[in-house]
């Protein structure tokens, strides 16, 4: 599930949706610009704050504790993510 500006309060709904629909894994995408160009300012969350967001939501809704659950946090620079949270953390970038 792509995150924003715009939809970012929105993830506890669609996390109890998802896991009330038996879904196995999660992966929340942090969406970046590709360009300082493509960048706009009503869209792109600043990196740190929604990484401490979702992570914050993700530990209070108890999702992080579920054995049946895969959790993963895409596109989100470890650096803008707390110890905790990057153990979660996945590069979109596939080893070869």
């Amino acid at each position: 599930m792509p995150l924003n500006k715009l939809n970012y309060k929105e993830l506890p709904k669609e996390l109890e949706l998802l896991t009330n629909l038996g879904i196995k894994e999660i992966n929340i995408l942090n969406i970046q610009p590709l360009s300082f160009r493509s960048c706009n300012k009503n869209i792109i969350m600043k990196a740190s704050a929604l990484g401490k967001y979702v992570f914050n939501v993700l530990r209070k809704g108890n999702y992080l504790n579920k054995k049946e659950l895969k959790v993963l946090l895409v596109e989100f620079a470890p650096c803008t993510l707390s110890r905790k949270a990057r153990q979660y953390f996945f590069p979109c970038l596939e080893k070869k």
